[in-house]
């Protein structure tokens, strides 16, 4: 708060003002609302969680486009952002970049309700708390 009077008392508010008015004016012309999304995968990304689930799990069918790690990550995603029910998870991320979020070539519809319920028979079948234990101590190395 102490800036804005030294500012005003040496005139540059205007000079600011300016400089903001002319950020507002170069606003991009498309804006997409992508929640936590971004934010949230990259931190799965940190902490490795799609190669750490991919490593605990059996490998996937051979046709299937994405891994279990992937899935678990779009899961993950979901849950801490809108925690939409599994069979409407396709449907939040219709909206968004899936490329960007998940790799070349990944759309929505790979992110569908028999996808993910293969992931959570897939996850039933390891030792969940090995795999908690070993994305702890991920994050304990990264911080």
């Amino acid at each position: 708060m102490r800036r804005i009077p030294s500012l005003l008392a040496f005139g540059k508010v205007d000079g600011l003002m300016e400089l903001l008015g002319s950020l507002i004016d170069e606003r991009p012309e498309f804006t997409c609302d992508t929640g936590l999304y971004p934010l949230v995968g990259a931190m799965c990304e940190g902490l490795a969680i799609p190669n750490l689930v991919d490593e605990a799990v059996e490998p996937r069918h051979p046709k299937a486009k994405l891994s279990f790690g992937v899935l678990v990550k779009a899961l993950v995603m979901n849950i801490l952002d809108r925690r939409t029910p599994l069979v409407h998870v396709e449907n939040s991320y219709a909206h968004l970049d899936c490329e960007v979020l998940f790799g070349p070539g990944v759309t929505a519809s790979d992110l569908n309700d028999d996808r993910l319920g293969d992931t959570l028979e897939a996850l039933s079948e390891i030792d969940l708390r090995q795999l908690y234990s070993r994305i702890a101590l991920r994050a304990l190395d990264i911080h």
